[in-house]
């Protein structure tokens, strides 16, 4: 077998891989697809915005997605700083506090750091946003949805 067949194949089957996830996607129940744009974009635009203050990012958050409240954006903050996984503490009374600390946390992240802590708070708030859904579900969509709904339109 040739390097071109072998290569063609792989195309062949990732091409395969990709229908059959956007026909998942699109059999998926409406909460489960919000909950997981709404918290992929939450994240993505933390990071979008790490060199603004706390109290303006915050205010984006809350005026970009009016349909969360702000207790449920500041459980998200929690749930995002659990999912960095780091010993420091970063939740404490103040959302805009807390969201500083996720924004320090995350500045000097460098490479797959950076992306994997995200990628784990961002399946979190997802389960956090569409409770009941199995894990394995929102692990299954998390870069499906980051590449078709968030870095698209970035």
């Amino acid at each position: 077998m040739s390097l071109a067949s072998v290569l063609a194949q792989f195309g062949h089957w990732f091409s395969s891989l990709f229908k059959s996830l956007d026909k998942a996607w699109a059999e998926e129940e409406p909460q489960l697809q919000s909950a997981m744009i709404d918290a992929s974009g939450f994240i993505q635009d933390i990071k979008e915005n790490l060199d603004k203050p706390a109290g303006q990012v915050l205010e984006l958050l809350t005026e970009k997605y009016t349909h969360l409240s702000p207790s449920v954006i500041q459980n998200g903050l929690e749930t995002v700083a659990s999912g960095l996984d780091t010993s420091i503490k970063i939740v404490v009374s103040s959302p805009v506090q807390t969201l500083q600390n996720i924004m320090d946390f995350i500045k000097p992240l460098t490479g797959n750091q950076w992306a994997d802590k995200l990628q784990s708070a961002m399946k979190l708030f997802s389960a956090e946003l569409a409770p009941g859904t199995p894990f394995e579900k929102i692990a299954l969509f998390a870069q499906y949805v980051y590449t078709n709904f968030i870095q698209k339109h970035n």
